[in-house]
């Protein structure tokens, strides 16, 4: 009897011990911060982490990517001939921490771009929760087609995780999408959102929760 109740009472521990299962927003946010870091899109091999680093405050400044070494992937430009013209200017994305951007398109690489450097993330969950819509990008305009989440995350593929400057869908990277013919970029329906357009809203989720504890941190 007494060997009994000391084995319900171990089980008891156990299962005590056991961590509770993540809620629904929990598992969101892990699988998005899995995305954010790890996932490459089939292209040059950076991630979103590669330009919004966690150890800098999620921004590039000069100072840390001085201590990056020479294969990491934020130089990709460096040591791909493929993309070692008009894909990013490596000497101002080392001395002032600024990356490329086509915003208008990609008609004439060498004379239609901008520099940008990488802000720290803040109020995230403010931005993509706006009643107007995701304000995503520099006052709203870093997504192109129709301004979406979805749109903005594809257009950062498309834009920074190319092979070549040729950016074709399947050879250069991959897109986020269900292999739908009516789901190619640009895609303005909801309704025909494919299943990974959820991963940008994962990421979302991991961004916001981030952004928010970072803002705890700084106010206490």
């Amino acid at each position: 009897m007494h060997s009994h109740r000391t084995a319900l009472a171990l089980v008891g521990t156990l299962v005590a011990c056991q961590p509770p299962s993540p809620t629904p927003e929990e598992a969101l946010i892990a699988r998005g911060r899995a995305l954010f870091f790890n996932e490459t899109f089939g292209g040059n091999g950076r991630t979103c982490a590669t330009c919004h680093r966690e150890e800098d405050n999620f921004a590039l400044t000069p100072g840390f990517i001085a201590t990056l070494p020479p294969d990491d992937p934020l130089f990709v430009a460096e040591f791909t001939p493929a993309l070692a013209q008009n894909f990013e200017n490596p000497r101002l994305m080392r001395e002032f921490g600024l990356i490329l951007e086509n915003l208008d398109g990609f008609d004439s690489l060498a004379t239609r771009f901008t520099m940008r450097g990488v802000p720290a993330t803040r109020s995230l969950r403010t931005s993509v929760q706006s009643p107007q819509g995701p304000r995503t990008g520099w006052s709203g305009d870093g997504a192109p087609a129709d301004g979406s989440l979805r749109a903005f995350a594809m257009g950062a593929v498309i834009q920074h995780f190319t092979k070549t400057l040729s950016r074709i869908p399947g050879v250069d990277f991959r897109l986020p999408t269900d292999g739908r013919p009516s789901c190619s970029f640009p895609c303005h329906s909801k309704a025909r959102w494919p299943r990974e357009a959820k991963r940008f809203f994962s990421m979302a989720a991991w961004a916001s929760a981030t952004s928010v504890t970072a803002t705890r941190e700084r106010t206490r």
